[in-house]
């Protein structure tokens, strides 16, 4: 990109700056160099000084921009839903993995006894707050869909999800008429999976609860017609069309029912959270003394947030772009 401006500019300048400059700005060979000088100058300010504010401020100029842009993005595509549709023969051959399966004891014990001890916590803002194993989930009304799953790092792949209607699960909760968001937890502890990038904590995705209910999102226990494997997020994951791929949380330990995620971390939507005093509760009783909401719960005050994921402060709205081609056209093929 520097040789190209530099190279630039020295053609622009031999081929007669002055006499361009005129014709775009004022017509007049010596004030349009100037004027035009004077912009680039304050260009080249400009981006000296948001470089500089945002690296020193990057929370103040994500909530700034939020502000400008999250409105606008919400309406234009908060009551969207995906029409995908592909058939069996899409699938991909090979489905990219992203990140690693828990590295704890507690996971690899629940992996191999086949999460039979494993349950989903729903609490928060209900009125029935309740707990559900595999199987119970997997004797719910069942949604299946093949779908092309878009990562922000810029890869995409097909596959085939199956697994019960989030809709369905909150139905059963009874969300109460405040609550507006959904907190996706994971069994994921980034200090043991991503160490090298500086993440700690458990895992966690926030997400408008209009949204889940238009979206048809589904909370998926299969892949391809298998069982979920642990490399895609066994025992189950969040399937979220119409957005990116890091907003469908995998290892799911728990969904948390709030009214207001701004009191969560630092208040936007997404990243991890650990307990910020280093007497903490052993991760292993977090799965054998307590549940995760609870022990989420009453940490709620003490919690730090570092992600290297999320950037919208909005949590409804981490949009997938080529999702919208394919929400724009339904029953498209690819």
């Amino acid at each position: 990109m520097g040789v190209f401006t530099v190279v630039h500019t020295a053609m622009v300048s031999i081929h007669g700056l002055s006499d361009g400059l005129s014709q775009i700005l004022l017509g007049e060979g010596a004030v349009a160099v100037v004027v035009g000088g004077v912009v680039l100058a304050a260009i080249v300010l400009l981006h000296v000084v948001a470089t500089r504010v945002s690296l020193r401020s990057p929370r103040s100029v994500q909530r700034t921009l939020g502000a400008i842009v999250d409105p606008v993005q919400h309406a234009l595509s908060h009551a969207v839903s995906s029409h995908q549709h592909y058939d069996p023969a899409d699938i991909s051959p090979y489905f990219r993995v992203n990140g690693r399966p828990p590295e704890s004891r507690d996971y690899s014990d629940l992996e191999r006894n086949g999460f039979t001890g494993w349950r989903l916590e729903v609490c928060g803002m209900v009125r029935e707050p309740q707990s559900f194993s595999l199987d119970d989930l997997k004797a719910m009304p069942r949604r299946s869909s093949i779908t092309n799953h878009h990562c922000i790092q810029g890869w995409s792949n097909i596959g085939e999800w199956e697994g019960v209607p989030v809709s369905h699960v909150l139905e059963r909760c009874r969300p109460l008429p405040t609550a507006q968001y959904a907190v996706f937890r994971a069994l994921d502890d980034k200090g043991e999976t991503m160490p090298d990038i500086g993440g700690k904590g458990q895992y966690y995705e926030v997400v408008d609860l209009t949204l889940l209910r238009r979206s048809k999102a589904i909370l998926a226990y299969e892949m391809n017609g298998e069982p979920l494997t642990s490399a895609h997020g066994a025992p189950l994951r969040l399937r979220l069309e119409t957005q990116l791929g890091f907003k469908m949380v995998k290892f799911l330990a728990a969904i948390e029912v709030v009214e207001d995620y701004r009191e969560i971390g630092e208040g936007m939507g997404a990243g991890v959270r650990t307990p910020s005093n280093t007497a903490a509760r052993p991760e292993s009783n977090i799965f054998q003394a307590i549940s995760p909401c609870d022990w989420f719960t009453q940490r709620l005050t003490r919690l730090s947030y570092e992600s290297p994921y999320h950037i919208s402060g909005n949590p409804s709205i981490c949009i997938s772009l080529s999702a919208l081609d394919e929400v724009a056209r339904p029953g498209r093929r690819r």
